[in-house]
Order: C-alpha cells, then structure tokens, then sequence
C-alpha cells in the first residue's frame, strides 16, 4: 500500500513538471514573436517612405515633358504600282523597233487611244488613234525615236475619254557598241547620182540617229544624204548626188587642160569597175562612229 503511493507521488511530480515545461516553451514563443515587426506595417512603412520620393519624380517629369502633339491613326501602305499591264488587259499590242522609231500595233474595243513612249529621262513621245481608226479593232502607229539614250523605256496605251490606263510594258533598249560587216557601191536604177551603202551589225535594240557620214571614192571625199534602203533594214546609205572628179581623172584633165576647153565638173565612174570605198557614219552626239573600207564592184541597185 505504502509502495502504490509512492509511485503515484512519483507520477504526479513528472507530470507536473511537464506542464510546467511546456507553459514555459509557450511563453518563450510568444514574447519572441511579440518583438517581430508586423509585415503589413513594415510594408506600409516603406511605402510611406517611398511617397515623397515618388510625388517629387512625378512632379519633375511633368515639369520636364514637353507637350505632345496630336497622333494621326495609321495609314493603309500605298497601293504597289504595276509597271508591266500588259496580262490583264482588254488590248494587245505588237511593237517592232526599226531605225526610223518603233512601229505599233493595237488591237481591241474601238475607243479613242493614245500611245505614248516614255524615255528613261522621262521625255515622251505620243501618237493619237481616234475611235474610228479603231473600228476595225486594229491599228498602226510609228513613233519616231530620233537619238535616244540607252535604258528602260515605258510602252503604254491609254484611253482617251475617260483617261485610263489600259496597256503598259517595260522595254529595255540599248545601242552597243555598233560594227561594220560589208559595204556595197553603185547606182539607182531609173535614177542620176550613186548610192554608197554599209552594212551595219547591231547587239542593241535601239533605234540609232545617225548625224552624218562620209564617203570616200578612192580617196576622194563625197557628201550625200543618208537613208534606209528598202528591203534592207541592217543597211544604211548615202545617197551621192555628184562625186567629184578622182584622183586620175584630175590627173588625166591636168595634162590636157591646156589643150582643151573640157572641164570635168563630176566623176565618170563606169559600171563593172571596182573603187575603193571607205564609208563612215557618226552618230550619238556626234563622236560615236563607225567605219568600213572595202574594194567595191559599181553596178547597178534595184528599184529604190
């Protein structure tokens, strides 16, 4: 019995103990957490702080700012400009480049139209088609092309009322650089004078404006005008109304001028004879040439 008691004693003292323990952890835990700051009032604190600073920036940058203009709404991209109409239009145009222009074709609606050639200096040339030339829904134009620079031309037809582009393409021309292959001499059938032809070979497309040239017939110069032969479009000539007297038959005429009263006034040149002839002809601004010298048979050129 004595023995039961004790150990209740026992019992009762731990027990005890471990209350007191406890209560003792629990009042340590909580003065520790009474000496924390409050994160809600730290969080307010700084940004009590930080106010001053903030009104202060505001207020210099408001000072500072300069005021701003009005701004437009955006604009749409400009429409992209087709320079080439040829695919979608209702007319169809055939063009081909001979030395005198560029000849063209227009076929479609009968409508009054122009046709223009624009340069790359943006010079242009332009020919009218009335509405009755068009009646047959086809018609020819030439635009001359005098001496033009190298580049990219602009073709276009358009109507005339109401103003609408309807056709347009790009050409790129060009001269190069022009040579000579052969030359021919002789007379106009049916005609007086002589005729002196070269034979030029082109790379380019381009229309070449010749300024002049010069022949000359076994050294002797002549002066004439040039043309284009018919039929012969790789052909350029000069049409000689007189030639002076040549070398020999000068030679001839001054030994026997004290003889006789005969003065040669032009050349006496004689079918079947072969000359020697040099032709050359200038071209661009005048500094451009070319020039060919060949031993030529004189005979007789078909109708002109």
């Amino acid at each position: 019995m004595h023995l039961l008691a004790a150990n209740l004693k026992v019992c009762a003292i731990v027990a005890g103990s471990c209350l007191l323990l406890f209560v003792a952890a629990f009042l340590a835990k909580l003065y520790d957490s009474s000496k924390k700051p409050h994160p809600h009032a730290e969080s307010q604190q700084q940004a009590s702080d930080a106010a001053p600073d903030t009104l202060q920036s505001s207020s210099r940058s408001h000072e500072a700012q300069a005021p701003v203009a009005p701004v437009s709404p955006p604009q749409p991209p400009p429409a992209k400009i087709t320079k080439d109409l040829w695919f979608s239009s209702p007319y169809s145009v055939d063009y081909k480049i001979f030395t005198d222009g560029i000849k063209v074709t227009v076929k479609g609606p009968a409508a009054k139209l122009a046709v223009i050639l624009t340069n790359p200096e943006g010079k242009t040339r332009i020919d009218i088609i009335d509405k009755d030339q068009m009646i047959s829904n086809s018609h020819t134009v030439t635009l001359s092309m005098g001496d033009q620079p190298d580049g990219t031309y602009i073709l276009a037809v358009k109507t005339v009322d109401p103003e609408k582009l309807v056709w347009q393409k790009e050409l790129p021309l060009f001269i190069g650089q022009l040579t000579a292959k052969d030359i021919d001499f002789g007379f106009p059938k049916g005609h007086s004078g002589s005729i002196a032809a070269i034979c030029l070979q082109e790379p380019g497309n381009l229309p070449v404006a010749f300024k002049y040239g010069e022949v000359f017939i076994e050294g002797t110069r002549c002066d004439g005008d040039i043309f284009t032969l018919v039929g012969r479009p790789d052909w350029v000539a000069i049409y000689l109304n007189w030639i002076p007297p040549l070398k020999e038959e000068m030679d001839r005429y001054n030994a026997i001028k004290n003889k006789t009263f005969l003065t040669p006034v032009f050349a006496t040149l004689i079918a079947g004879k072969q000359y020697m002839v040099k032709i050359t002809l200038f071209y661009g601004d005048g500094s451009k040439s070319v020039s060919f010298e060949k031993k030529c048979t004189y005979h007789e050129f078909p109708k002109l």
